[in-house]
């Protein structure tokens, strides 16, 4: 009976949602499980080591997201906070 046009948002997602960063989410959720499996039954000179290198990659993931300017801080401090919670949520 009416011709009312649908609303933009119901076809097509909008393309700027940035909240969290995926890639740093992702990033830190799985560097961190890998970096600690690799490190589990080391000695703990090798252990710190490795999770500096690990804390460090996930680090410079987030920077990179930041100086690009592809994502806001606290798109990123989200993402940080996300992939630490499903990381810690998985060692459970």
């Amino acid at each position: 009976v009416f011709h009312l046009a649908r609303p933009d948002g119901l076809i097509q997602p909008p393309f700027d949602a940035s909240f969290p960063s995926s890639h740093v989410s992702l990033t830190s959720a799985m560097l961190a499980f890998v970096g600690i499996l690799i490190s589990h039954r080391q000695g703990k000179m090798i252990r710190n080591i490795t999770l500096k290198i690990t804390y460090g990659c996930i680090f410079l993931t987030a920077l990179s997201q930041l100086y690009l300017g592809i994502h806001w801080f606290s798109d990123v401090c989200g993402a940080f906070f996300m992939g630490t919670s499903l990381y810690l949520m998985a060692r459970i």
